[in-house]
């Protein structure tokens, strides 16, 4: 609703923030962020206009008349207006109450505020009633200092001056020798005395206003009454009752928390401040507990073990403790070296009896010197020097880094409650506020007297006034119908997203099943096509077969088809790599097969035997790949780059080559097949690679091969007729089966191909 309220008129909501509410109790919408302790409220930018408005009432401090090209801070303005009031006439203005303060309205434009205030000094502008700085106001001189003296903000510096004061003050009384100078222990009881009032009232009408947070009020209240004890029973009625050290000792712990009380006064007020001053309580109350707790492990184990290494025969008391704990706390903030060289104590463990009266010599010297003593003493300095500083800031910058956001809230809060309490304070401060006091009492009893004879008397009781409807004045109602409006419009818009995102969810998933069902038939779709590819090559081979059976038994000759059947089978030998289907009728490269897209398969030149490698080719596709990416490289970039080696091989020739080794040899690319008593040339094909003469085989590239294009190898052929031999084991010549002898032929079998085969070696040099 505030936003709403703000973003239509910033000046109405202001207004509404600041006017009373029937509904609850004529109660204003920031007495209820108080009541309730809304931050998150207190902190809107509306609230904070507001704010600073009520900070600087009605005075406002101008930017243009500094001293040169020095900025003035408003401090030294305001007290140098106050003093010498003629500085007042060119360093404050007067606005109308609930004008912009120039905190805020500096962010928004800082340059056109000093610029306008340039005109309106110099009477230029036109639009001066326009001014950030609100309606300026003329008023006469004791008009001005009574806004001066009234404003919150002056209020706030003369009780830090104050504050600062009694601090000076106090700490010369401690500082003074002996029981200090009685005239002025007197001065800072009356001062004690003044604060402690002051407190006490400012605490109960805290309390009547419903505030939670008196905790810190009581802490400041029992620390000053216990001070004004001490110096009066002590240093002013009974002097001698106490020695005059146990009194300065007391004192100095009260000036201490004195001083740190001060930093809760003053950082507040500032915007840099103040959320750091919050981390750093934040940090005080959480991770230095815990890095107490961790370091105090550390402290007990290294305290006794640099007692024992060094003072191992000292006598177990009280004494031992606690100088053992002593120097491991002092540990951590001295680096004392000197328990490690020793010093003469003779006598000192005489009536103690050791283990073993040898060592008794040994012990002569403490502390004891030892190099056990030096790696426990540098150890303990290590863990606390190094290693638990390093981790206090880690601690402490992961806090820091995850309650900014939040400490800035909160400090707007507290900075809220802070402009509250000194706009109902006087405008005196301590110790001048004792002349309020009277007159406050004073008025105190008259608001008494006047409500008992109301409540009492007829002719006292007031006469009743209609008062207004709610209607008039309640403006939040209007915001709230508003914003019900607008939140039913977001309902329903944030209703048709998730309907419209549930549908598009309810889409992807339908559309993710379908995609999932049509792989899926497209994986069976491949299934069957290579089913079918295989029956059909299975039925043309067995085709063949039978062909080849009914032919005449006298003729040698088989159909030529047969001769390229071998290597069109699947999978090629060794792998999984499957061959393009290549039927009878597509063999021949004269035959036209547009479909024809077989995979590339070339055995790394890892897989080969190490004698075998020096003469296997390289592989063309591959270097083809490596070149295209140098292509695209930069020329600086190819400086960094191995150079291809070159592979230039000439096809259907003979040649001298070198191996990798440095090895000559002569390589023949020739072909050893011959057709029409003509030796075969093998032809190449647009990469520049050797095909295969015999026609197409499914696949490309050298795949098992050394070499590209022919592989020399032969082959032995042993057979003999079978012998027929006889129960005495001899020879009855040759076996006959239907009258005719039976041949035998020598195979081997081969592990890769799975199948045996006739003995043979490729012919290959090497």
């Amino acid at each position: 609703m505030l936003d709403l309220a703000y973003q239509e008129s910033k000046t109405q909501a202001m207004v509404s923030l600041t006017a009373p509410l029937p509904d609850f109790n004529n109660l204003t919408a920031t007495d209820l962020a108080r009541m309730g302790n809304n931050k998150f409220f207190i902190a809107h930018p509306c609230c904070q206009q507001l704010i600073y408005s009520q900070w600087y009432g009605s005075v406002r401090f101008t930017r243009y008349y500094n001293v040169g090209i020095v900025h003035v801070p408003e401090i030294v303005k305001m007290v140098l207006s106050m003093i010498l009031i003629f500085p007042s006439y060119f360093w404050i203005d007067i606005v109308k109450q609930g004008s912009y303060a120039p905190e805020e309205t500096s962010r928004i434009s800082q340059f056109k505020i000093i610029e306008r205030a340039k005109k309106r000094h110099q009477g230029t502008d036109k639009d001066s009633k326009k001014l950030p700085f609100g309606n300026v106001q003329s008023v006469f001189l004791i008009q001005k200092l009574y806004y001066m003296w009234t404003a919150p903000v002056t209020k706030y510096w003369l009780t830090q001056i104050s504050y600062l004061m009694f601090l000076c003050i106090y700490a010369q009384s401690v500082m003074a020798p002996f029981c200090g100078d009685p005239s002025l222990n007197k001065f800072v009881a009356a001062w004690l005395l003044v604060l402690f009032i002051d407190q006490i009232f400012r605490s109960a009408r805290k309390k009547m206003q419903g505030s939670k947070s008196t905790i810190p009020h009581l802490t400041m209240l029992l620390v000053t009454l216990f001070t004004l004890v001490v110096v009066v029973v002590f240093r002013l009625l009974r002097p001698t009752m106490l020695s005059f050290t146990t009194v300065k000792i007391v004192l100095s712990f009260s000036l201490i928390f004195f001083f740190y009380k001060s930093m809760g006064l003053l950082f507040p007020a500032s915007q840099t401040l103040g959320p750091m001053f919050l981390n750093i309580t934040t940090m005080m109350k959480q991770d230095l507990l815990r890095w107490l707790r961790v370091w105090a492990l550390t402290l007990i184990s290294g305290a006794i073990a640099m007692h024992a290494v060094l003072y191992p025969a000292y006598p177990l008391d009280l004494s031992a403790v606690s100088k053992a704990f002593l120097r491991g706390i002092m540990g951590l903030f001295l680096t004392d070296v000197s328990d490690l060289g020793g010093d003469s104590c003779s006598g000192l463990y005489r009536n103690f009896s050791t283990c073993d009266d040898a060592v008794q010599k040994k012990l002569e010297k403490c502390p004891h010197s030892s190099a056990g003593g030096y790696f426990v003493v540098l150890l303990y300095f290590f863990d606390t020097k190094l290693v638990y500083y390093v981790l206090i800031f880690a601690i402490c910058s992961v806090t820091m880094a995850n309650t900014y956001a939040k400490s800035v809230e909160i400090w707007k809060y507290q900075f809220f409650l802070l402009v509250q309490d000194y706009s109902k304070r006087p405008s005196l401060p301590v110790p001048f506020v004792a002349i309020y006091y009277p007159f406050q009492l004073i008025f105190f009893c008259y608001k008494l007297i006047d409500r008992m004879a109301r409540k009492h008397c007829d002719c006292c009781k007031p006469l009743e006034v209609q008062s207004p409807k709610k209607e008039e004045y309640n403006m939040w109602k209007v915001y709230v119908k508003d914003f019900g409006k607008q939140e039913k419009l977001e309902n329903d818009k944030q209703n048709l997203i998730k309907s419209t995102e549930q549908r598009l969810g309810e889409l992807r998933q339908q559309q993710t099943t379908f995609r999932r069902v049509i792989k899926n038939l497209n994986d069976r779709l491949v299934e069957l096509l290579d089913a079918q590819r295989s029956e059909s090559l299975m039925m043309e081979r067995l085709t063949e077969t039978v062909e080849a059976l009914h032919l005449n038994k006298t003729n040698t000759d088989l159909p030529q088809a047969l001769h390229h059947r071998q290597c069109r089978m699947s999978p090629y030998p060794g792998t999984n790599i499957r061959r393009f289907a290549v039927f009878d009728k597509n063999v021949a490269w004269e035959e036209p097969y547009p479909s024809y897209d077989p995979p590339i398969y070339t055995k790394p030149l890892a897989d080969f035997d190490e004698i075998i490698r020096p003469f296997v080719d390289l592989d063309v596709f591959e270097l083809m790949r490596q070149r295209d990416e140098q292509e695209r490289l930069d020329p600086t970039e190819l400086l960094d780059v191995e150079p291809l080696p070159e592979f230039k091989p000439e096809y259907n020739s003979s040649q001298e080559a070198a191996t990798r080794t440095g090895e000559t040899f002569t390589l023949d690319r020739t072909s050893w097949m011959s057709k029409d008593n003509q030796s075969v040339t093998y032809t190449l094909d647009l990469t520049g690679v050797p095909r295969n003469p015999m026609g197409r085989t499914g696949l490309r590239g050298r795949g098992d091969l050394w070499r590209w294009g022919p592989n020399h190898a032969m082959y032995a052929i042993v057979s003999r007729w079978r012998p027929n031999i006889a129960a005495n084991n001899t020879n009855q010549g040759p076996l006959l089966v239907n009258g005719k002898k039976v041949l035998e032929v020598l195979v081997v079998y081969n592990e890769r191909l799975r199948e045996d085969s006739l003995p043979g070696v490729s012919v290959e040099a090497f």
